[in-house]
C-alpha cells in the first residue's frame, strides 16, 4: 500500500497564519509591520515551495535577503 501526502503551499499556510492567528491578536502596527515582511523579504523566497519542501538553507536565504 502506497500513501501519499498531499503538500502544502508555502504561501498559502503563510497568508492563512496571518489572517487567522496573527492579525487578530496583535496590534494593528505589528500586524502591518509583519504583512510588509512577510511580502518583501519573506514569500519572494519561500512562496513558490511547499511547506514539505522547505530546508534550513531556504530559511538562511530569508535571513540572509533582510
Amino acid at each position: 500500500m502506497i500513501v501519499v501526502f498531499e503538500k502544502h503551499s508555502f504561501a498559502e499556510y503563510a497568508h492563512r497564519w496571518f489572517e487567522v492567528f496573527s492579525k487578530p491578536n496583535v496590534a494593528v502596527v505589528t500586524a502591518l509591520t509583519y504583512e510588509s515582511q512577510m511580502e518583501k523579504h519573506i514569500l519572494p523566497i519561500l512562496g513558490e515551495k511547499t511547506v514539505e519542501d522547505i530546508t534550513p538553507a531556504d530559511i538562511q536565504k530569508v535571513f540572509n535577503y533582510m
